[in-house]
C-alpha cells in the first residue's frame, strides 16, 4: 500500500467515523434530554456509579493486546487467536471480580442501594463485548475504518432505540440499564457479522509476551480509568449526592464531541504505523496536519456549544439542571486540551512508543485526584468539574509534547482562537434565544460563521484533510489547491 492510499484512507476514514459519530451523538442528545426529564439527579448517580466501576474494567480490557496488534508490520494467525484468548480469559475475571465486590463499590462510591445490582448486571457486558476483538483488530489493520464507523453507529443506535423506548414507557433508571445490555448483545452480533467474523479463542503461542507487549498500551487507560473510579470517591469528601449527580450529568454538551474525538483519533494509531512502515519521509508532515486539523473543528464546536449553553439547559433540559450549568462550560472548555492529548497519545503509540505514555497519565492523575477534594469544597460542582476536564489534559499534554517532540503550539493557538471565536459569536446569538424556536433559528445561523472560522483559522491544515478525505470534483479540489 503506498504512502497516498494509506494517506487517503486515514484521512476519508476520520471524516467517515466523524460524520457516522455525529449522527450518533445527535441521537444521544435526544436522549439526554429525555434522561433529564425522567430521572432526577439523585438517581442518574446511581447509573454514574455504576458506569464508573463498569468503565474501568472497560479500561482494563484486555490489557492493551488489541492495541499492540495494530502497529505490527505482520499479524500471525496463531497469535491473533492467542490474542482473542487472553482477552475473552480477562473479561471473564473482570466481570467476575465486579459481581463479587458490586456492594464494596456502591458502597465506596456512597451509591443508592440498586447500585450495586446495576453493577451486577452490567458486568455481564464484559464477557460479550470480549468476542468482538477479532472484528475489531482486523477493521483497524486494514484500514476498514468506513465499515467500523457504520457498526459502531448501528450498535449506539440500538442502545437509544432501547433507553428512548423504556423511558417513554416509564421504566425509569432501568431503561438505561437494560439498552446497555441490548448494545452490548446485539452490537457485539453485528460487529461478528458484519465485521469479519468470529475469531475463535485457542492457545497457539505463549501469553507471557503478548501480554507484555499489550501493558505499555494499556497502561494509559488503566490509569485514567482508575481516576474516574476514584474521583466520585474523593468527591464524596466534598459534595452531596445530589451534587455528584449533577457532576456526572454536566458532560452531557461536551460528550458528543469528545466522542467523536475518541473515535477519529483512533484512526490515528493505524494510519501513522502504516505511514512510518511504508514511508517515514512524511510522517512528520502527516503527524501536523493530523494534529492541526484535529484541534480546530472540535474546538470551534466546542466554542459554539459554550455560547448556546446556557438557554440548552433551562429550555431544553429543564431547569432542575441549572446547578450544572457551570460544570457543563467548564467541561466545554476542557475539549482543546483533551483532543490534543488524545492525539499526541495516538502519535506516540504508532511509534511503538507506548510506555511514554505512561507517564505523563501516571502525572497528569496523580495531580488531578491531589487538587479535586480541596478544589471542589471550594468552587463546588464547577470545581470538581474543573479538574477533570482542564487541569489533568493540561498536564497530559505538557508532558506528552515533551516527549513526542513535536511542536504543537500553532495547533493549540489555531484550537483556542477556533474556540473563542465560535464561542463569541454564539454568545450573542445566544441573548436572542429566548425560547426553542429561536434558539433552532440561532444555531441554524450560527453554521456558516463557524464553518468560515474553521476554515480560515488554518487553511493549509482543513485543505489537505479534504484533498484526501473526500473524492472532489477536479474544479473543486483545484479551487481548494490554489486557495
Amino acid at each position: 500500500m503506498s504512502a497516498h492510499s494509506i494517506a487517503t484512507r486515514t484521512a476519508r476514514g476520520g471524516l467517515l467515523l466523524a460524520t457516522r459519530s455525529g449522527i450518533v451523538q445527535f441521537v444521544q442528545l435526544g436522549s439526554s434530554v429525555l434522561i433529564a426529564r425522567f430521572i432526577f439527579p439523585d438517581a442518574y448517580g446511581a447509573i454514574t456509579v455504576a458506569l464508573a466501576a463498569i468503565g474501568f474494567a472497560r479500561y482494563v480490557g484486555d490489557l492493551g493486546v488489541a492495541t499492540s496488534f495494530l502497529p505490527l508490520p505482520t499479524l500471525d494467525r496463531r497469535l491473533f487467536q492467542t490474542g482473542a484468548l487472553v482477552a475473552l480469559v480477562l473479561a471473564i475475571a473482570e466481570a467476575g471480580c465486579l459481581l463479587a465486590l458490586a456492594p464494596v463499590l456502591a458502597g465506596l462510591l456512597h451509591g443508592p442501594s440498586y447500585s450495586a445490582d446495576i453493577i451486577r448486571l452490567l458486568a455481564m457486558c464484559l464477557v460479550v463485548e470480549a468476542l468482538r476483538f477479532g472484528p475489531v483488530v482486523s477493521m483497524n489493520r486494514e484500514l476498514r475504518f468506513g465499515r467500523y464507523g457504520a457498526l459502531s453507529l448501528v450498535e449506539t443506535l440500538i442502545l437509544y432505540v432501547f433507553q428512548i423506548g423504556l423511558l417513554v414507557l416509564g421504566a425509569g433508571i432501568w431503561a438505561l440499564v437494560v439498552g446497555q445490555l441490548a448494545r452490548s448483545v446485539l452490537g457485539t452480533a453485528v460487529y461478528i457479522w458484519k465485521g469479519g467474523g468470529l475469531t475463535l479463542p485457542a492457545y497457539r503461542t505463549p501469553i507471557g509476551p503478548i501480554v507484555r507487549r499489550g501493558i505499555p498500551y494499556q497502561g494509559p487507560l488503566v490509569l485514567w480509568a482508575a481516576g474516574g473510579l476514584l474521583l466520585p470517591v474523593a468527591l464524596t469528601f466534598a459534595l452531596t449526592a445530589r451534587d455528584i449527580g449533577f457532576w456526572g450529568w454536566a458532560t452531557v454538551l461536551a460528550t458528543p464531541i469528545s466522542a467523536v474525538v475518541t473515535i477519529v483519533s483512533a484512526v490515528t494509531l493505524p494510519g501513522l504505523a502504516r505511514l512510518r512502515a511504508t514511508d517515514p519521509a512524511v510522517v512528520a508532515r502527516a503527524t501536523h496536519i493530523m494534529v492541526r486539523a484535529s484541534l480546530i473543528v472540535p474546538g470551534a464546536g466546542a466554542g459554539a456549544l459554550l455560547g448556546f449553553a446556557g438557554p440548552l439547559v433551562a429550555l431544553v433540559f429543564g431547569p432542575r439542571w441549572h446547578p450544572a450549568l457551570s460544570a457543563a462550560e467548564i467541561d466545554l472548555v476542557g475539549i482543546v486540551p483533551a483532543t490534543m492529548s488524545a492525539f499526541l497519545a495516538a502519535v506516540l503509540e504508532s511509534d511503538q512508543r507506548a510506555k511514554a505514555r505512561v507517564v505523563g497519565v501516571l502525572v497528569a492523575q496523580t495531580v488531578g485526584l491531589a487538587i479535586v477534594v480541596p478544589v471542589a469544597q471550594g468552587f463546588g460542582v464547577a470545581g470538581a468539574a474543573f479538574v477533570p476536564a482542564v487541569a489533568v489534559p493540561l498536564i497530559d499534554v505538557a508532558v506528552l509534547g515533551a516527549m513526542a517532540h513535536i511542536d504543537f503550539r500553532r495547533a493549540a493557538v489555531n484550537g483556542v482562537f477556533a474556540f473563542g471565536a465560535s464561542a463569541s459569536i454564539t454568545l450573542l446569538l445566544a441573548r436572542l434565544a429566548t425560547n426553542l424556536l429561536l434558539l433552532g433559528v440561532c444555531a441554524i445561523a450560527a453554521v456558516v460563521p463557524v464553518l468560515m472560522i474553521i476554515w480560515f483559522t488554518d487553511r493549509t491544515a482543513v485543505r489537505a484533510v479534504l484533498q484526501y478525505g473526500v473524492p472532489l470534483p477536479r474544479r473543486l479540489a483545484a479551487f481548494l489547491g490554489s486557495t
